[in-house]
């Protein structure tokens, strides 16, 4: 390959990435907009996630069957012990997110989940030995110090618990970020049947989690919906 056309595919590449980021910060900022419009009319933030996973299942077995895409159909019990701690974790990340966007305003959402990123290097350095440069260390401060003024020097009246969900679903979410990269041997390697058995099994798991909640009950209530 000539360093012409080496040059041209890491400039493709570079594109590639900083295209995807750009659709990610869109869709992210898009849902917590919706899902803080959703969370303000209802008081059952686990069935609204367990709505949101089965929806999502259900579309990967539309895509299926209309052959857009190929996911597998079968589980089996070294798959589920394989890829339990990856469902567990997406479970109590996606659970403690919703609460954290129910007892905070959207605009305060990402300074509550603002140490996500210094919890991401820390594991990924103490599980992956991904030793972190010093501009990645100045970015974990600048996030850091921006999310200690957001919560005590910002003025405005903020409730502690949603903070700690914040918190929380910032550490779940970090290890999960790991756990994925080991998760994917499990479905030799697919990123799409990954996402696929993520989305199904997460959705099973959260039909107890509601039940212990006491959302099935309160789903009923006619004050809780618009």
């Amino acid at each position: 390959m000539s360093p012409q056309n080496g040059a041209r595919g890491q400039q493709q590449n570079n594109h590639l990435v900083m295209g995807t980021v750009l659709f990610y910060l869109v869709a992210a900022l898009a849902m917590v907009m919706a899902n803080k419009w959703v969370l303000k009319s209802t008081d059952v933030p686990l069935f609204f996630l367990f709505t949101q996973l089965a929806i999502a299942a259900l579309l990967f077995l539309a895509c299926h069957a209309a052959k857009l895409i190929q996911v597998p159909l079968f589980i089996d019990a070294q798959l589920i012990k394989g890829l339990a701690p990856m469902v567990l974790l997406n479970v109590f990340g996606l659970s403690f997110s919703n609460y954290t966007l129910k007892y905070v305003d959207a605009s305060f959402y990402q300074i509550a989940r603002g140490l996500l990123l210094p919890f991401t290097v820390a594991t990924s350095y103490i599980w992956l030995n991904a030793r972190p440069c010093l501009r990645i260390l100045l970015a974990c401060s600048v996030v850091t110090l921006g999310f200690f003024v957001g919560i005590f020097l910002d003025g405005e009246e903020i409730l502690m618990l949603g903070i700690g969900f914040g918190v929380a679903s910032s550490a779940i979410t970090a290890v999960h970020s790991v756990v994925i990269k080991k998760s994917l041997d499990v479905v030799k390697g697919s990123a799409m049947h990954l996402s696929w058995y993520t989305n199904l099994l997460s959705a099973v798991l959260m039909i107890p989690l509601i039940a212990l909640a006491g959302e099935g009950t309160r789903y009923h209530e006619p004050h809780l919906w618009p």
